[in-house]
């Protein structure tokens, strides 16, 4: 059992109870999606002093283009709460920053987080490298240009596959 906002979830006599560092360190987090946010919330939580870089203008990283798809808005509920108790705990964070190894080191971490996201996942079928095959992420961040007739290939049945195909229905891409 997992959980894209909680890790704890099915962890929870290991994860439950957060208990404050003996020593505070100084921690950096790279990405600011919802792993980098829990990672740097759960730091400061405990007492560290963080900083979070990320490298897009906004936090929240993939789940924002889930929460894109038809009927997954509330997705952006969990960078909403995530953003705010990051705030609310004091994280140092920095927007619109690549975060290069001298920018790391000019911090003096005693730990560094990376939590920078995934790639795309394209299976290996017939085609798989032609120019007119996209990803997911790039028709949920509207930057993938497709016709009438789409095909959506999953053959690892994730929920990625089925928001792109309802919004490729919605947006009359696909027949219905």
């Amino acid at each position: 059992m997992t959980c894209i906002q909680n890790p704890a979830t099915g962890r929870e006599l290991e994860l439950a109870e957060v208990h404050a560092a003996t020593k505070p360190k100084r921690v950096v987090v790279v990405g600011g999606g919802v792993a980098g946010l829990e990672a740097a919330r759960m730091a400061a939580a405990r007492g560290h002093h963080v900083v979070l870089f990320e490298e897009a203008a906004e936090l929240g990283g993939q789940v924002l283009l889930a929460a894109r798809a038809p009927a997954r808005a509330e997705y952006a509920g969990i960078v909403r709460f995530l953003v705010a108790q990051v705030r609310k705990l004091g994280v140092n964070v920095r927007l619109a920053l690549k975060a290069t190894p001298s920018e790391i080191l000019a911090e003096r971490p005693d730990a560094v987080v990376v939590a920078t996201g995934s790639h795309p996942y394209i299976p290996l079928v017939p085609g798989c490298d032609g120019k007119h095959v996209v990803t997911d992420r790039e028709v949920l961040a509207g930057e993938a240009t497709v016709g009438t007739n789409v095909v959506v290939v999953d053959d690892v049945h994730t929920q990625e596959a089925l928001s792109t195909a309802e919004l490729l229905l919605e947006q009359g891409s696909v027949s219905k």
